[in-house]
């Protein structure tokens, strides 16, 4: 046998630290153990997830290294069931589809090795004083059925939205691509707010909460997720990201609009308005009279130079940095063309050259012998 690793794996387990922290900031430390389990495991079922989360806190308690906790064994049950249904209504969390069913073929096979099913006897059942309600004992009849903790199964049976939002039966795997969004929307708010922070107020935090609303929509469950995925829109109106603003913020907005004696939508279409004039690079775009659309084109493209900028200023310096950006935009230059315009000698800027082509920063091109000795850079 030959073995090779598996890229997209490695780079999931670097990501899974960052995926956990995250997790503490978005929802609560509680949400954080849960993912870091499923991450773990790779799929769980639904009372396989709290039960082996409930144990990762316990053993966390009794770690003197760890800061201590007052769960209790119930409550910590309450509470990893409430964080796990936070995960699933917000898209955290997702189905992990079935299997498929085998073919008649294949039953076919397997017909004869299978023992025969046993009869079943039927017992008639007294009832007792005292009983318990009927959701108490379906779920003491699914545990013993399927040999899982009744405790969990009456705490999510027992309550009619933790019913339906995480069944019982379903198998569970964390949705990276929640998480890429989420984590995305966080990086180019926090990019928006240091270049235009300055001009349009809360700049950074309305273009998260946008983004972090068309993630919602697009990766968590319900009626209006299924719409979102059958259009490919990405537009928002001001209106819909009020709840995906920190509190901070939205106090600041409210202050504002009483001033003014406007509502905070308006504010905040206003702020959306101002944001959809800036150039260079786009943040906003307005596409209707209260319709807007984050340019993630525009500010990925633009983070991007700024971090090969960084990267090739660490490591060779700032003239380096700034040939590999006049190349990025111009293209195939000579050297001395290159020179001119970095305002550095000829010679020192052929050595630069050589260094970031020795790094593969840069690509050569030379003319054939027939045409005069010339040789193009770009940049790789």
């Amino acid at each position: 046998y030959r073995y090779h690793p598996e890229r997209a794996a490695r780079l999931d387990g670097c990501r899974y630290a960052r995926y956990v922290e995250h997790m503490k900031r978005a929802i609560d430390p509680s949400a954080a153990i849960v993912v870091e389990i499923l991450l773990l495991h790779g799929r769980l079922r639904t009372v396989d997830v709290v039960l082996k989360t409930v144990q990762q806190m316990q053993q966390q308690q009794q770690d003197p290294d760890q800061p201590s906790s007052q769960h209790h064994k119930y409550t910590a049950r309450e509470t990893v069931v409430d964080a796990m249904a936070k995960l699933v209504r917000g898209g955290y969390f997702e189905f992990v589809p079935e299997i498929s069913s085998p073919s008649s073929e294949d039953d076919a096979e397997h017909e004869f090795e299978q023992p025969p099913p046993k009869k079943k006897v039927k017992t008639e059942e007294t009832p007792q004083k005292g009983s318990r309600s009927t959701a108490g004992k379906a779920a003491d009849a699914l545990a013993t059925k399927s040999g899982e903790d009744p405790a969990i199964l009456n705490l999510i049976q027992g309550n009619a939205q933790y019913k339906s939002t995480l069944p019982v039966d379903a198998v569970w795997r964390v949705n990276q691509n929640m998480f890429h969004d989420s984590i995305r929307a966080l990086c180019l708010g926090r990019l928006v707010a240091e270049l235009y922070g300055h001009k349009v107020q809360a700049a950074g935090s309305l273009v998260t909460a946008a983004l972090k609303y068309r993630a919602f929509l697009e990766h968590s469950k319900g009626s209006a997720a299924a719409a979102v995925r059958s259009s490919d829109s990405s537009f928002f109106s001001p209106g819909d990201i009020v709840r995906f603003l920190p509190k901070a913020v939205v106090q600041v907005m409210e202050g504002k609009a009483s001033k003014v004696g406007e509502s905070v939508v308006e504010v905040i279409t206003k702020a959306f308005m101002e944001l959809s004039d800036l150039r260079s690079p786009i943040v906003v775009r307005r596409v209707g009279e209260d319709l807007f659309e984050v340019a993630h084109a525009s500010l990925l493209q633009y983070l991007r130079k700024r971090v090969i900028h960084q990267l090739v200023e660490d490591r060779h310096g700032q003239v380096a940095a700034r040939i590999v950006a006049i190349l990025s935009q111009q293209g195939w230059l000579e050297s001395d063309t290159l020179a001119k315009q970095v305002m550095v000698p000829e010679k020192d800027t052929r050595s630069i050259l050589h260094e970031l082509y020795r790094s593969r920063y840069i690509d050569l091109f030379q003319l054939s012998a027939s045409h005069s000795s010339k040789q193009f850079y770009n940049p790789s």
